[in-house]
């Protein structure tokens, strides 16, 4: 237990070095995750770390440091789902049999030298306003 209170005296000053990669950690189990959970998930995992410490404050008071990591780690996890949720977007299906309507914006070829559409302002026939893109790149198959 002594020799963990020399180490504690001589690096704490370095303990702030820490943050990024405590977030960084959050960050990856994110992305570690099978499925994107639900939105009560990223209240848990922040409560989770300030419940238990909360509930056995007087018995850890030494460890509050212990509750700091993991409540880093549940940041990191918090703010990257909260971040994807920002940033989401429709996604349509690899492949769909659809009427669709927009602007064509660009004109490319595929790989494998099919044509390329990049529209805007799409309209999908079959799909809500919610469900449909702003903006999707289709590829033309059919008879050359």
């Amino acid at each position: 237990m002594q020799r963990l209170r020399e180490i504690w005296e001589q690096d704490r000053r370095q303990l702030p070095l820490w943050t990024p990669v405590l977030l960084g950690l959050g960050v990856q189990i994110y992305f570690w995750m099978p499925l994107e959970p639900d939105y009560w998930m990223y209240t848990i995992s922040l409560a989770t770390p300030l419940l238990i410490f909360a509930a056995l404050w007087r018995r850890m008071a030494r460890y509050w440091l212990i509750g700091f990591l993991l409540m880093l780690v549940a940041l990191g996890f918090s703010l990257a789902g909260l971040r994807a949720h920002i940033v989401a977007a429709p996604v349509v299906e690899a492949s769909m049999d659809a009427t669709v309507e927009g602007l064509i914006a660009a004109l490319t070829g595929s790989q494998s030298g099919r044509p390329r559409l990049l529209l805007e302002d799409v309209v999908v026939f079959g799909l809500t306003d919610a469900q449909t893109p702003s903006r999707t790149q289709i590829t033309l198959f059919g008879a050359r």
